[in-house]
């Protein structure tokens, strides 16, 4: 909290330079941090070359391995010229590749003395195996790094290095190379420099700019403080510096040119309050003065008004009681004489109305009795009315159904006769046939009678014959004995033949006379049926024109019954109607006598009362009429459906009405 005290206690300058240096810090400890980063990739960036420098030299050996493996090459010329294309190889400035047994023996490096020599006890200034530890990651990893310290050829310290190693198991070799970390140091150093270059004037500026600004800030700040204190000491009148600002200190400064202006405006309103009071106090004593003299006029004007009051106050009384004849009498000051000529003209228009509306008012009741009258007239004629056309509808309904029945009749005797009309022309058809038939069997009769006569012949010469034999057979002797006993049975079954054909030619005969006698009494059957189908015909032409007629009578008779039933519906809406204009005349007649009480409270001069009693005879006049007509028509008995809506929702109807 100590430190937080004093940090927000300090000045603007101070504020400032802490901001400044706080951004310095800010900002080197940004650049360190992404220089350590780009040293940290400058590394990796060198361990990938090597890497891909050893992967290159050790594919250039697979190389020579793959052709001994094929016997393009002895193994050991491969060798040979595999280490001879190792040794001689360089990159990057003169970096060279190193070829070393997994035994720890060196047979391929750039420092000659070391070819040929047992390296795996060689030990780095830390006293790091370096060169087991390449042999020994060549045989077990395949490839890998291994850091460790070595003096640069030209350099008389050891410096750190990063090598790669990848290991040709055939050979037992284990191929790398190295690089010295101090080519990265050096252009991570050149970076520095450049970057120092870039920043150290950049920091420089922003030092003078934040103390110029710290400083001109300072300046302004003080500059309005003093402003300040001037008018907390009250100098109104001293000038305040940076009104034109847009900044915090313009807005300050015009703060304080807005506190002026109110603590001038402040004395000024003291001033003239001062000044005022001096003002209010002249006035007072002359408005005690004046309040004397008023005092004296305003008691004479209360007894004037107080004879006013009484006048009107008798007056609206007297109002109040329905008199309206009461004028005022007293005698008014000048300046009220308006008021009781405008009171007694008041009262004398309202006289006048009252009494116009007291003679309208028996008008009105007069009115409205010869209306009553006229509706309870109008409404006993409707009830008759009503009642007639509904007698007249249901005797219609009764006439119509009756000619209704009529026509059905007509029609179902017309559809008879056109059956038996159908009946007899089949009858007839029947007839002709049985005619037909008759002329058949006459003809057939005829044809056996020849048939016969043919038997009755063939018999006769059969008995001829017959007779011949037995007479041959007879001279025969008893030789034609048999031949006569067949000859004899031959005659009498000849005979037998012409027995029958005779009969039978017999029957025929009277058959025949018979089938005559039926095919004319057949033709005169046809004949009486074709006149009865005639008849019929003719019958069932008029009877159809009778069901026609009927029919025809029957619509018309409808459309009549539709006719009176409007005309019964028409006159029971006529008849509720002079209900409803009988209901209103009465209400409205009894308004007018409300009216009538309500004038009648109030006390009217002139000729109202004989207006009352001649309008009160009239009304008598009016009434005795109703009262006659009631009793004549009570004994009248309607079965209308108006009378019926009279008789049995009439007052409902009132009251809705």
């Amino acid at each position: 909290m100590s430190v937080l005290k004093k940090l927000t206690g300090l000045s603007i300058s101070r504020s400032f330079g802490l901001v400044a240096i706080l951004a310095a810090v800010v900002t080197i400890a940004s650049v360190a941090v992404t220089l350590n980063q780009a040293r940290v990739d400058l590394l990796d960036m060198k361990r990938a070359e090597v890497k891909n420098a050893v992967e290159a030299a050790a594919s250039t050996v697979n190389a020579y391995v793959a052709k001994v493996e094929k016997g393009e090459l002895k193994d050991a010329d491969a060798q040979k010229l595999a280490l001879d294309a190792i040794a001689n190889a360089r990159f990057d400035d003169g970096n060279y590749f190193f070829v070393i047994r997994y035994d720890g023996v060196n047979i391929a490096h750039a420092t000659s003395k070391l070819v040929g020599t047992d390296m795996s006890a060689l030990k780095d200034p830390t006293g790091k195996l370096f060169v087991k530890e390449l042999t020994d990651t060549a045989r077990l990893k395949g490839a890998g790094y291994a850091d460790y310290m070595w003096v640069k050829a030209g350099d008389k310290e050891p410096s750190p290095k990063i090598s790669y190693v990848i290991g040709v198991p055939k050979w037992q070799w284990a191929i790398g190379t190295g690089m010295h970390i101090h080519a990265v140091d050096v252009a991570f150093y050149g970076m520095v420099k450049d970057v120092a270059v870039v920043l150290v004037p950049l920091a420089l500026l922003l030092l003078g700019l934040v103390v110029f600004l710290s400083r001109r800030a300072s300046s302004m700040l003080h500059t309005v403080a003093g402003n300040m204190s001037a008018l907390a000491a009250g100098d109104l009148k001293a000038p305040i510096a940076y009104q034109e600002r847009q900044d915090e200190v313009g807005s300050m400064a015009r703060a304080l040119v807005v506190f002026r202006d109110a603590a001038l405006t402040k004395q000024q309103v003291e001033a003239e309050k001062a000044q005022a009071e001096a003002d209010a106090g002249e006035q007072r004593r002359a408005a005690d003065s004046q309040r004397s003299l008023n005092e004296a006029q305003r008691s004479e004007d209360a007894k004037k008004q107080a004879v006013v009051v009484d006048a009107l106050g008798a007056g609206l009384e007297r109002l109040t009681e329905g008199d309206l004849t009461y004028r005022i009498e007293a005698a008014f000051s000048a300046e009220y004489v308006k008021l009781k000529n405008d009171f007694n003209a008041a009262m004398a228009h309202l006289e006048e109305t009252m009494r116009q509306i007291a003679t309208n008012t028996e008008s009105m009741k007069a009115g409205a009795g010869e209306i009553s009258q006229a509706a309870d007239d109008l409404a006993s004629r409707t009830e008759q009315q009503a009642s007639s056309v509904e007698e007249t509808a249901t005797a219609l309904d009764q006439l119509t159904a009756t000619v209704r029945q009529t026509a059905e009749g007509a029609r179902q005797a017309s559809l008879a006769t056109t059956q038996v009309k159908g009946e007899a022309e089949q009858s007839g058809q029947i007839v002709r046939e049985a005619v037909a038939a008759m002329s058949g069997i006459e003809k057939s009769s005829e044809e056996i009678s020849q048939i016969v006569g043919v038997i009755d012949e063939i018999a006769f010469q059969t008995n001829l014959l017959a007779l011949n034999a037995s007479v041959e057979a007879a001279r025969a002797g008893d030789a034609g004995k048999g031949f006569a006993v067949v000859a004899s049975e031959v005659r009498a079954l000849a005979q037998r033949s012409a027995d029958a054909a005779k009969e039978i030619k017999g029957l025929i005969t009277a058959s025949s006379v018979e089938v005559e006698k039926g095919v004319a009494l057949v033709g005169q059957t046809g004949t009486a049926l074709e006149r009865m189908s005639g008849e019929i015909t003719r019958a069932t032409s008029l009877v159809a024109e009778i069901a026609s007629a009927a029919q025809e009578q029957a619509t018309g008779l409808q459309e009549v019954n539709t006719a009176v039933n409007e005309m019964d519906q028409a006159t029971q809406q006529n008849a509720a109607m002079a209900e409803q204009s009988t209901a209103a005349s009465q209400a409205l007649a009894q308004e007018a006598d409300r009216l009538a009480a309500l004038v009648g409270r109030f006390r009217l001069g002139g000729d109202v009362v004989a207006l009352k009693a001649m309008a009160g005879k009239m009304a008598h006049v009016a009434a005795t009429p109703r009262q006659a007509r009631a009793t004549a028509a009570a004994p009248v008995q309607s079965h209308g459906s108006a009378a019926r809506k009279v008789a049995n929702g009439g007052d409902r109807g009132w009251e809705e009405f």
